[in-house]
């Protein structure tokens, strides 16, 4: 005998529920992939871009790397300002200092002057480097005082104190400089020269005074140029 089965009105919403779910869950999925979460097929990312050329000085180079100059004269100097990985930084500011504002100046260029005979520092700052250079300044003289010393045989001169050293021209025996380190007057009477008086001394421009007599030793006429000289006063 047959069962005759009964349905009920639970049937049916249970079925409707289950329809509304999938729709749902598919209006979510769309949703997903709308927003990239889904496929991710597409290129992979590059490599980041790299990092800015560093612009904090590290260090700085100085040429030339020792400095002379001659007193009453001017000598250029330049900085290069380098970074981390020792590439130039062309914008940075340098700021310039003279350990012995006295012996020779440096403006903010670079430019240094050489005011008299001495020896000093030159500094160069890009905060945070820095970097020195020994500055030496020397008499415009020194080089014609040492063809004397040199022409009339000085080491066997009876005082030759300070000759042929770094010390100051006008610290050397019987020479006498200004300020610029120019010398102004030699006496070197019976000191024991011997040979000739170089002609370079026709190059001390400001020499008015040249004592050498008692210098039996000495031989040859003044040259030329030294007779040119505005010497007021000359014993040979």
């Amino acid at each position: 005998m047959a069962k005759r089965i009964r349905t009920t009105s639970g049937g049916s919403d249970l079925s409707r529920s289950r329809v509304w779910r999938s729709a749902a869950l598919g209006l979510l999925g769309m949703a997903i992939l709308s927003c990239g979460g889904g496929d991710a097929s597409g290129p992979p990312p590059g490599p980041p871009p790299p990092p800015p050329t560093a612009t904090v000085p590290a260090r700085i180079t100085l040429e030339p790397e020792e400095v002379a100059v001659v007193a009453g004269d001017t000598v250029r100097v330049r900085a290069r300002v380098l970074n981390d990985r020792a590439q130039p930084i062309s914008d940075a500011v340098v700021t310039w200092t003279s350990s012995d504002p006295a012996v020779a100046t440096v403006d903010a260029t670079g430019l240094v002057t050489g005011l008299k005979e001495g020896n000093a520092s030159l500094t160069a700052t890009s905060a945070p480097a820095t970097a020195t250079a020994p500055l030496a300044v020397h008499s415009l003289d020194r080089a014609t005082l040492m063809a004397l010393y040199i022409g009339t045989f000085g080491r066997e001169w009876t005082n030759n104190d300070g000759w042929g050293t770094d010390a100051p021209v006008g610290s050397w025996y019987g020479v006498t400089a200004n300020e610029q380190s120019r010398v102004t007057a030699i006496d070197l009477s019976e000191n024991g020269l011997n040979g000739q008086l170089p002609e370079d001394l026709g190059s001390l421009a400001v020499l008015p005074g040249l004592e050498v007599g008692g210098n039996d030793r000495l031989s040859g006429p003044i040259t030329f140029s030294l007779s040119e000289l505005g010497i007021q006063t000359l014993n040979y």
